[in-house]
Formats: C-alpha cells, sequence, structure tokens
C-alpha cells in the first residue's frame, strides 16, 4: 500500500464527514471528487465451483469423526472463486454497500470476504447487478452516504474530469449542461 492510497481514504473520511455535518453543495461535490478518485471496501460472498464443493465436502467427509485430521492441510481450488458483492435492504430498496476501511464496516465485515477496488469498478459492478440499486450506500453503519443510481453517470463522467484547476462539469455532447 502505497502513501498516496492512505491519504486518498482519509481525504474521503474527511469529506464524508464535512458533508454530514454541514450538507452543502460545496461539501457534496468535494465528497464526490473524494470518492470518484478512491478505492473503496466491497463486502463480498465468496462463491466457487460445484466441483470444487463436492471436493472439499470429500476431504472432509474422509476424515474419521476427529476433523482435527483437517489441520494442516491445504485444499487448492481447481476453478476460479467469484467473489458476489453483497446487498442491503432497507424498506423495500436495495443498496451496493461499498466502504472508506475495512474498520468502517465493524462487525457487518466481519462476514465477509472483504475486496478493495477503485469506485470505477465498483460501479461497473453495480450496474451488472440483478437487483434493482437504489444506489451504493457509504459507510452505511457510520456515516451514511446515498449516491443514488440516477447520478452514477454523473459521477463516472466526474471520475474522468481533468482535475486540474476548476472543475467543469459538461454533458457528453459537451453542452456544459449538467
Amino acid at each position: 500500500m502505497n502513501n498516496d492510497f492512505i491519504e486518498t481514504n482519509k481525504n474521503l473520511e474527511l469529506a464524508l464527514s464535512e458533508f454530514t455535518a454541514n450538507n452543502t453543495e460545496e461539501n457534496f461535490v468535494r465528497l464526490l471528487v473524494e470518492l470518484s478518485q478512491s478505492f473503496v471496501w466491497v463486502p463480498c460472498h465468496a462463491r466457487i465451483s460445484d466441483a470444487d464443493h463436492k471436493r472439499l465436502i470429500d476431504m472432509v467427509n474422509a476424515c474419521s469423526d476427529d476433523l482435527n485430521e483437517l489441520v494442516d492441510r491445504t485444499f487448492t481450488m481447481q476453478d476460479e472463486v467469484r467473489f458476489v458483492p453483497d446487498i442491503l435492504q432497507n424498506e423495500g430498496e436495495f443498496f451496493f454497500p461499498i466502504f472508506t476501511s475495512e474498520e468502517a464496516m465493524g462487525d457487518y465485515g466481519k462476514e465477509f470476504s472483504n475486496v478493495q477496488k477503485h469506485i470505477t469498478d465498483v460501479l461497473s459492478l453495480a450496474r451488472n447487478n440483478e437487483k434493482p440499486l437504489r444506489g451504493f450506500v457509504l459507510n452505511a453503519f457510520t456515516e451514511p452516504f446515498v449516491l443514488p443510481s440516477e447520478l452514477w453517470d454523473f459521477f463516472e463522467r466526474l471520475y474522468l474530469a481533468p482535475m486540474d484547476g476548476e472543475l467543469m462539469i459538461t454533458e457528453k455532447d459537451g453542452s456544459g449542461k449538467a
């Protein structure tokens, strides 16, 4: 891990705290800019193939009644392990949880395989999710911030915008209308 990454997440956490304390347009834009440049943590379920699952069960069943026989044994997956993001549900709406750090997940994160990805990669995962997502929820259990799915296209353009000097958001047609 490099120092740029650590600084980026500190800036993201600071921007989130400032927006939570003072919900202004300026703080909102700063939070979006910081988020657009960040690597976030995604809680995922690890999924193994049916064949690997059968091999694992066979290995366990091959032990006598003492499962201590499995200690220090290695099991190597033959197929790819898929990481499927967890989805939170609140009052019938679905949210894609993302976190600034593993610590921000609290006990919730202990139930999952936690994967760190750039927010643009996470955006692709969210768009390909089978559930109708209401949006991302950043740090759902501490200082929750929802980025509605209706803003994802705008957010993606924000990431692609040059970051030197003033920030100008333009439509894809270059009209300057946000």
